[in-house]
């Protein structure tokens, strides 16, 4: 009878696993039919635990619930990827140059996709903004904060020449790319590649073709990375064309999940057009930015800003009425002068016959040189771009299409040319995503964004995702729930540092917050070399905000700039000594501890030389320095 008993209960136990064998059996089929009906899953949102800027809604769920999605539901990816284009030179944006360039193929993924209009970089400079895209990564930890990397002195983009040819890149700094062709997928780029660091793109792409050397015509790629180049032919024709074409071939031969990364030439000087282009725009008088006859360095500018812009024009830096305008330009035909000099030189005799004496005319004569030879440019990277479009059009509804920006550039505004500086034009940058199944088309995300979101937002969509502890460092976010329609964006400011300090653009740090712009002319170099470690050092403590009343900074007006953008967009009047603004002034001083801080930019580390001059931001006890709260009236000073 025990016998018995005993079977009877084991045949139940049987029994009760066989029904919870097939329960489970069905409630998979269930989920897996769910999740093929389902937008892709919600990211997981790299920092959460130390950005006190995230929103609720971006926090991260636990690793456990993320799901691989099978290689059948992964999209193909297509990045698009410009060189210094102004947001204001993509008629989508609906800027004062809309009326006479047009950019139809771009606008069209913006009438599908979503256009974001706050967009911006950390830093406005190609090398170390490329390489925050490629890596999430803040320049300061990426390793590579200037155009040299860490290393002082001049380089040379064209010959790969200079101290700075071998970049520090921090030892744990991994891209995305790498990630995706890690689970699976077949990469590919073609185009520009900052030298320094292609060693990345060899681990990252397959199919790794940067140019040999940068030039608009008759391009050279190379077959992987250049320092081991095995040459390819020239393709006849402009670079943007030769990007196309190459992509092209490489996108119709693949039959699984693909991510193919176009980096054009395209709008760098010295600008570059198709023939067909060479006549266009020669009539056209372009409408003129608001700041155009705003001088940088003018009357209400910080000390440091001024001084800046005294040593520009002696050395014809940046301001484009001393380095690209007519009054040096027009009879230089002959002489030694840079290739963007002379093409501005060009249409300046083209159009008119002597330079103007007038200041004022002198200046609007300049800047049509630059809008015109700008706008050639344009034309023939929408063009490229239109035939990469197409290339991909039998897949649309499975490809994620990115369209960005490394960032803007000055046409004119404050009289620059050139990027670099913490103002909207250089910071801000164009990107537009497109992907059917997910966004709704024509749809603007006004949200806070930043370059370093995009990497993460590509990871997503793709279901994969860097190492917990890779991304538990990154400051970005993935953009897949503003896509899906959400309002709360990841961040309410932005941090940006400019490194590569010089005499006529002084190193700064800046932050964008509450509708104010604060910036902070330190004008120091800092050639500290980065450790190898700094990507892959653990996240450190949040700082409350009470405890920045016991932070020193230097209390010296020529060293600041304010701006309250809502009332000024133009960013024309510094506001910083304005007594209406003391209160203000606190709230975005107190916004750029706390971005440097969530940054991780500890000037003991990564810029010593501001510490021992006293201009550190978080440096208490240097003379000549006050603390936030003796700034802000909240203590008194001893």
């Amino acid at each position: 009878m025990r016998c018995l008993c005993v079977a009877v209960l084991l045949g139940s136990a049987v029994a009760d696993d066989f029904r919870e064998h097939l329960a489970r059996l069905r409630q998979r089929a269930i989920d897996a039919k769910h999740e093929r009906q389902q937008p892709p899953p919600t990211p997981l949102a790299p920092g959460v635990g130390r950005n006190r800027t995230r929103h609720d809604s971006q926090r991260r769920r636990p690793p456990a619930t993320r799901r691989q999605r099978s290689p059948e539901a992964r999209p193909n990816v297509l990045f698009l990827l410009a060189d210094d284009l102004a947001k204001s030179a993509i008629s989508a944006y609906e800027s004062h140059l809309a009326r006479d360039l047009r950019t139809p193929r771009i606008d069209s993924i913006a009438k599908e996709g979503a256009l974001f209009t706050n967009a911006f970089v950390p830093n406005s400079l190609c090398t170390p903004s490329r390489l925050t895209i490629l890596t999430g990564l803040h320049a300061h930890e990426s390793g590579v904060r200037t155009l040299s990397g860490t290393a002082s002195g001049p380089f040379n983009h064209i010959t790969g020449s200079g101290p700075g040819r071998w970049k520090h890149v921090a030892a744990g700094a991994q891209s995305y790319p790498a990630v995706l062709r890690a689970a699976g997928y077949a990469t590919a780029q073609a185009g520009k590649f900052a030298a320094g660091f292609e060693h990345i793109g060899a681990a990252a792409f397959a199919h790794f073709r940067p140019f040999r050397e940068l030039t608009y015509r008759d391009t050279a790629f190379c077959a992987g990375w250049p320092a081991a180049c095995r040459p390819l032919p020239q393709r006849r024709g402009l670079e943007s064309a030769a990007i196309a074409a190459e992509l092209e071939a490489w996108i119709a031969a693949q039959t699984g999940p693909f991510y193919a990364e176009a980096d054009f030439y395209a709008a760098h000087d010295p600008w570059g057009s198709d023939p067909s282009d060479r006549a266009k725009f020669v009539a056209t008088h372009f409408a003129e930015p608001a700041s155009l006859y705003h001088e940088w360095g003018g009357a209400g500018a910080a000390g440091h800003v001024r001084a800046a812009a005294e040593a520009a024009r002696r050395h014809h830096a940046g301001l484009f009425d001393y380095k690209l305008g007519p009054t040096r330009a027009y009879r230089c035909r002959g002489c030694l002068v840079s290739q963007a000099v002379q093409k501005l030189s060009a249409e300046n005799l083209r159009r008119l016959k002597r330079p103007p004496e007038d200041a004022v005319a002198r200046r609007n004569a300049t800047y049509q040189a630059i809008a015109t030879v700008y706008s050639r440019t344009v034309l023939g990277l929408d063009r490229a771009v239109g035939r990469l479009l197409d290339a991909v059009e039998p897949a649309r509804h499975s490809t994620v299409v990115v369209f960005a920006s490394d960032q803007g550039i000055f046409l004119g505004e404050h009289g620059r040319i050139d990027k670099r500086l913490a103002y909207e034009e250089a910071m801000a940058f164009p990107l537009i995503i497109r992907y059917p199944p997910l966004v709704r088309p024509g749809s603007s995300v006004d949200a806070l964004v930043a370059s370093f979101d995009v990497g993460l937002t590509v990871l997503d969509l793709a279901g994969a995702a860097y190492p917990e502890r890779y991304a538990a460092r990154l400051p970005g976010s993935s953009l897949v729930p503003l896509l899906r329609g959400d309002t709360g964006g990841p961040r309410t400011a932005h941090y940006y540092r400019y490194f590569q300090h010089a005499a006529a653009v002084p190193g700064h740090v800046a932050v964008r917050a509450g509708g104010l712009k604060l910036i902070f002319w330190y004008a120091h170099d800092c050639s500290h070399v980065i450790r190898d470690d700094d990507a892959t050092r653990p996240p450190r403590p949040r700082k409350s905000r009470g405890a920045w009343n016991g932070t020193a900074v230097p209390l010296v007006d020529d060293a600041w700039e304010l701006f309250d953008l809502e009332a000024d967009p133009a960013e024309m009047r510094n506001v910083w000594a304005t007594p209406a603004y003391r209160s203000r002034r606190c709230e975005a001083l107190i916004a750029l501890l706390d971005a440097k801080h969530d940054a991780r930019d500890d000037d003991e580390r990564y810029c010593p030389e501001a510490v021992q001059q006293g201009t550190a931001l978080g440096a208490p006890g240097r003379k000549g320095q006050v603390t936030v709260g003796e700034l802000c009236g909240t203590r008194r000073r001893a």
